[in-house]
């Protein structure tokens, strides 16, 4: 993926988090990632811990030669398939020791 697109990505996710837009005009690919995030319900008091995790979760995918960036949706459906992991390895009586 090309690196200015990743770095305009920090940079809109900063903005994000910041919750200070610094501009007006979006790029079409932007506004998609902003509808994502905005569509999606996580608490206020997780919001700016998740949107970090987030960023970091999607320049890993995007190095590893992703031709799209990450969706914020997609990132917590990881997040939530990777807690219940252990609750059901708990259920079926595993152990991860």
């Amino acid at each position: 993926m090309d690196p200015a697109k990743i770095a305009q990505f920090n940079s809109l996710i900063q903005e994000v988090i910041v919750g200070q837009p610094r501009r007006h005009v979006f790029l079409p690919w932007e506004l998609a990632i902003l509808l994502d995030i905005e569509s999606c319900t996580v608490r206020q008091s997780s919001r700016e811990d998740l949107l970090r995790r987030y960023q970091r979760a999607a320049c890993q995918h995007a190095a590893t030669g992703a031709r799209e960036l990450l969706k914020f949706s997609e990132f917590l459906q990881q997040v939530r398939r990777k807690r219940q992991l252990p609750k059901a390895a708990a259920a079926t009586g595993l152990s991860s020791n």
